[in-house]
């Protein structure tokens, strides 16, 4: 009877070095009622929409321009007189930042707001009623600095906002991110129906998963890694494989990766039983 043994054509794979992905700066100005840069804004699990041409005043969040040109306000805000619900503005995922600024006018009164790291905790913070006097500087600019980790969103706490809130011009650079790297490594030679010995390195911590063809491998998914970890995988077809690993890094501050595939072919023995 024929045996089948496993031959490695590559033994090491090497990802991409360790490297800070280059930071981005965006700003959203609701040119003409819509989102350019990504963000979401959203009022009970609803997008925001364009107001009449002559809004209410309090009337639940809407983009408008019925002030453009007064209050220091240029074209199209968001318009945010009284809103009753909260109002959450969320940020892209692969781009979300450390720090934003705002233009806005809000009078009579700080607007309670918070904002959520990626993490899941929020910080809540107010923002000041403008102080600049009389129109048309009822506006000011607003930075909210964190603590260096990603922020997903921000909101405008509902129930207590103010008369003529209006905000504009929302600016963020992207928090700059770290590369992940992962090197995957093999037993030499494996025998059909016999453990393989799979072995990645990573630079940060995360959870990692084997896959053989693109499919998981069992028990080596989402395994838990700081820096070195061994799964073990059994053929059970002859064939021709591609193995890869890919690292989903614990802190949002890194960016995953994934390994250049391993050639590996299940072959037969010359001698027969």
């Amino acid at each position: 009877m024929k045996r089948f043994y496993l031959c490695i054509f590559a033994l090491i794979l090497a990802v991409v070095s360790p490297s800070k992905a280059t930071a981005a700066t965006y700003t959203e100005t609701f040119t003409n009622g819509v989102l350019s840069t990504g963000i979401s804004i959203k009022q009970n699990g609803l997008d925001i929409v364009i107001s009449p041409a002559s809004p209410i005043d309090g009337t639940e969040a809407q983009y408008n321009s019925k002030y453009a040109g007064s209050y220091g306000l240029v074209g199209y805000y968001l318009n945010l007189h009284q809103v009753t619900t909260d109002v959450t503005v969320t940020f892209p995922t692969n781009a979300r930042p450390t720090s934003f600024s705002f233009i806005a006018s809000i009078v009579n009164g700080a607007q309670p707001m918070s904002y959520t790291y990626s993490d899941g905790t929020s910080v809540n913070f107010n923002a000041p009623d403008t102080v600049n006097g009389y129109p048309p500087n009822f506006y000011t600019t607003y930075t909210v600095s964190g603590d260096g980790r990603p922020i997903s969103n921000f909101k405008i706490i509902g129930g207590v906002s103010r008369d003529y809130w209006a905000l504009e011009n929302l600016t963020w650079s992207a928090a700059s991110l770290s590369q992940s790297t992962t090197t995957l490594t093999s037993t030499a030679v494996g025998g059909y129906r016999s453990n393989i010995s799979l072995t990645a390195n990573v630079n940060t911590a995360g959870k990692i998963t084997f896959y053989a063809d693109g499919k998981r491998i069992p028990g080596c998914v989402s395994r838990p890694v700081t820096s070195l970890i061994t799964c073990n995988w059994k053929p059970n077809i002859h064939k021709a494989f591609l193995l890869t690993a890919t690292l989903r890094p614990t802190d949002s501050n890194w960016i995953s990766s994934t390994s250049s595939p391993i050639s590996v072919k299940a072959i037969a023995r010359t001698n027969r039983r």
